[in-house]
C-alpha cells in the first residue's frame, strides 16, 4: 500500500493486531511484531461498506478450523496440561448431583488473578465448565500521508472473554468486557468496532449445531467511543449446542458433540473495510449421558483430578495407601519392585470404565480378584470382624482394574487392608465426583495425594 504522492485529504485505514506487553510508547515499533502463536489475524477488505451480520457471521465461523479433529478429540485430556481440581472433601462432593462446578461461574476477578496462567491454547480454566482469556488489544489508527499508511494513534485495550456451561443444559454463556482504554496521539473512535462468539461443530463426522438463543445477540456493534464508554460493561452470548448424529460405536446412545467457539473482532475502516482479529478457538464437548449430572457441556482441553488428603481423618488410610501405591509400590501388595501404577500427573492417566460399558464383566472380575490378593497377604481374617475392607488402586470402575492390568508391562495394582469406613467414605466421594466432573466412559483423569 506504499506510494509516492502528494498529500491527499485524510484518507483513513486501520490495523487491528492482536498482542501482550504493547504498551503505547512503543506502537510504531509493535506494528511489526509478529502475532504471538496463540492468535490468528485475518485481514479482510470488503469495500466502503461495512458486510452485513449474515457475512460477518460467515466469515467468523471460517476462522474456527485450527484445532484437533476425529478421534483425537476424544483425548484432549490426557496429557493433564490443564488442570481441574477437585479436593475430596469438597461440599459439593457431599451434595452428591446437586452441585458441580458449573454451579460456581468463573468471576471476572477470577479472571484478573490468573492472567499469567493461560495454556497453550491461550484459555485459563477454572475447570472444566469455566474459561477465561484476557488480552491487550490495540488498534492502529492511519492515515494516507503521501499516499503512504502512516501510523497517526492507537488505542489500546484490556479485553477480557469468559464461557461458563450452564448447568443442566447443553449451552454455553459467554461473555465479554473491555476496561483500562488508553490512547496515544490522534484516534479516530467514531469508527466501528464489531464482537462477536463464532460457535460451530468442530467434528466433521457428527451432525452438530451449535447457534444463539432466541433473542440474544449475535454481533455487537459499537464504534470505538461507545465501546469505551461501556468500558467494564458485560457483553454476553448464549451459545445452545445440539448433536443428532454420531459416528456408529459404543456411545452412540450419548451424542457426543464436539464445538468450537472464539471471539471475533472486527475493525471498520472507511477504506479498506473491515481488519480482523479472531481468538484461537476454544473446544467444547456437549452429550446427552444419563450417568452424570450437572452441565452437559465440558471443555475437554481440561484433566479432571481428584485431590486427596492424607491427613483427612474420614479416609486417611484410603489416601495414605494410595500415595505409597504411586510414590513406593513395594509398600503395598502385591508390590512388585519394577512396577508402578497409573493415575500419576505426568505418567498415563486413568480412564473411567462405566458399568454399562464393561461388557467383558471386568468389573466384577476385578471385585473378585481384589479380595483374593488381600487374603493372600493378609491373611483370611483382614476383614477383622468386618471393620476392615479391601482397599485397590486403580479403582475398579477404571479401565486400569486389578482385572485389566497388563501384568506385562511395568504396570500393576495395588492393595491394602483399612478401616471400612474410610475405604467407604473414600468411595462415595469418588463416585460423586465421577459425576459431578461429567467424567464420561473413557475420560481420562488423574488422582493427587496432598499432606
Amino acid at each position: 500500500m506504499r506510494r509516492n504522492g502528494t498529500v491527499l485529504p485524510a484518507i483513513l485505514t486501520a490495523l487491528i493486531l492482536l498482542g501482550t506487553g504493547i504498551t503505547p510508547g512503543t506502537a510504531a515499533e509493535a506494528v511489526a511484531d509478529p502475532v504471538p502463536p496463540q492468535a490468528t489475524t485475518i485481514t479482510q477488505s470488503l469495500g466502503n461498506s461495512p458486510h452485513s451480520t449474515q457475512e460477518q457471521l460467515n466469515r467468523a465461523q471460517a476462522t474456527l478450523h485450527n484445532h484437533p479433529t476425529g478421534d483425537a478429540l476424544n483425548h484432549l485430556g490426557e496429557v493433564g496440561k490443564q488442570l481441574a481440581v477437585t479436593k475430596a472433601n469438597s461440599p459439593r462432593l457431599s451434595k452428591g448431583a446437586l452441585a458441580g462446578p458449573a454451579d460456581d461461574p468463573v468471576t471476572w476477578a477470577e479472571c484478573d488473578a490468573n492472567v499469567n496462567n493461560h495454556g497453550e491454547d491461550g484459555y485459563w480454566y477454572k475447570n472444566k465448565f469455566n474459561l477465561c482469556r484476557t488480552v491487550r488489544l490495540t488498534l492502529y489508527y492511519r492515515e494516507l500521508v503521501n499516499n503512504v499508511p502512516t501510523l497517526v494513534g492507537t488505542t489500546a485495550v484490556t479485553v477480557q472473554f469468559k464461557g461458563t456451561a450452564i448447568n443442566g443444559q447443553s449451552s454455553i454463556i459467554f461473555a465479554l468486557r473491555m476496561r483500562d482504554f488508553a490512547d496515544t496521539n490522534k484516534t479516530h473512535k467514531e469508527w466501528p468496532l464489531s464482537i462477536q462468539v463464532p460457535c460451530s461443530n468442530a467434528d466433521t463426522s457428527r451432525t452438530s449445531d451449535c447457534s444463539e438463543s432466541s433473542g440474544t445477540a449475535t454481533i455487537y456493534r459499537k464504534t470505538v467511543a461507545e465501546w469505551q464508554a461501556s468500558a467494564g460493561t458485560e457483553f454476553t452470548w448464549i451459545k445452545n449446542t445440539v448433536t443428532t448424529a454420531v459416528p456408529a460405536g459404543k456411545y452412540q446412545a450419548e451424542l457426543r458433540g464436539f464445538f468450537a467457539a472464539g471471539l471475533y473482532k472486527v475493525l471498520e475502516s472507511p477504506l479498506t473495510g473491515p481488519d480482523v482479529v479472531s481468538d484461537p478457538p476454544a473446544l467444547a464437548r456437549c452429550d446427552s449421558a444419563t450417568y452424570v449430572f450437572g452441565s452437559k457441556c465440558v471443555f475437554p482441553n481440561v484433566t479432571s483430578v481428584l485431590e486427596f488428603s492424607a491427613t483427612d481423618p474420614d479416609l486417611s488410610e484410603s489416601s495414605q495407601f494410595i500415595r505409597d501405591a504411586q510414590t513406593n509400590i513395594t509398600l503395598t501388595k502385591p508390590g512388585h519392585a519394577d512396577k508402578k501404577v497409573p493415575g500419576v500427573l505426568g505418567d498415563l492417566p486413568l480412564h473411567r470404565l462405566y458399568s454399562a460399558y464393561d461388557t467383558n464383566n471386568d468389573i466384577k472380575a476385578a471385585t473378585r480378584k481384589v479380595p483374593k490378593t488381600c487374603r493372600q497377604y493378609f491373611g483370611a481374617k483382614y476383614t477383622a470382624n468386618k471393620t476392615k475392607q479391601c482397599d485397590e488402586y486403580p479403582f475398579k470402575t477404571t479401565y486400569e482394574n486389578a482385572a485389566r492390568v497388563d501384568t506385562r508391562t511395568n504396570y500393576d495394582y495395588a492393595v491394602r487392608a483399612i478401616k471400612k469406613e474410610h475405604n467407604e467414605t473414600a468411595g462415595r466421594r469418588y463416585g460423586a465426583w465421577l459425576g459431578a466432573d461429567r467424567i464420561l466412559d473413557g475420560d481420562p483423569f488423574f488422582v493427587r495425594i496432598t499432606p
